[in-house]
């Protein structure tokens, strides 16, 4: 009902919203597939899917990190479904924390096979986006001391890596605002556009 309203009242508006952890409690919540909560969505004006809640897709580290949001599996099913609808999608990757570098390439493997696996002619995911783990005033930093550590080095090295992982994801996203203008720029020359 509530993007029904928004889009009677606001018609040019685009709804991008609800990212995939979002999408699998509700198919939880009411015992649909995610596909038919996805349609139900479209058909009240959703636009496109934002990539929230990836962090990494290693189900060692979401349970940690995450516990309440959905599995790997359930993230990248949401997207499949949404790519088949001819929904656009964006796809993130939170690092720099407990996870493991192998880990690391299996969340741009998982997003590179998601994205072969849509329709011809889809979109599917129109962008990645990997930002590094913001601390501070975390629970994770003060009863964990799980801290960011991702130098500017090591953020440049992630976008270079991503172009040739993700070849089938045309944007390559600098977080400009997580890592700051310099190192934002600097990506441009490392694969971000």
């Amino acid at each position: 009902r509530l993007f029904a309203d928004l889009k009677a009242r606001y018609p040019d508006v685009r709804l991008h919203a609800l990212g995939p952890p979002e999408i699998a409690w509700l198919a939880k919540k009411d015992k649909l597939p995610f596909r038919v909560v996805l349609e139900r969505l479209v058909a009240a004006g959703l636009d496109s899917l934002p990539g929230a809640g990836a962090e990494i897709l290693s189900d060692r580290v979401r349970k940690i990190l995450s516990p309440a949001k959905c599995s790997t599996h359930d993230w990248l099913g949401v997207m499949r479904d949404a790519h088949r609808l001819n929904l656009t999608t964006s796809a993130t990757m939170m690092f720099g924390h407990i996870e493991t570098v192998e880990e690391r390439l299996d969340h741009l493997i998982a997003l590179r096979e998601v994205q072969e696996d849509r329709p011809a002619g889809h979109k599917g995911f129109l962008s990645f986006i990997p930002w590094p783990f913001q601390d501070d005033r975390t629970v994770l930093k003060e009863k964990s001391g799980v801290f960011n550590t991702v130098t500017p080095e090591e953020y440049i090295r992630m976008i270079a890596i991503s172009r040739p992982m993700l070849p089938n994801i045309h944007n390559i996203q600098a977080s400009w605002l997580t890592v700051g203008k310099e190192t934002g720029q600097l990506c441009l020359h490392a694969g971000a556009n």
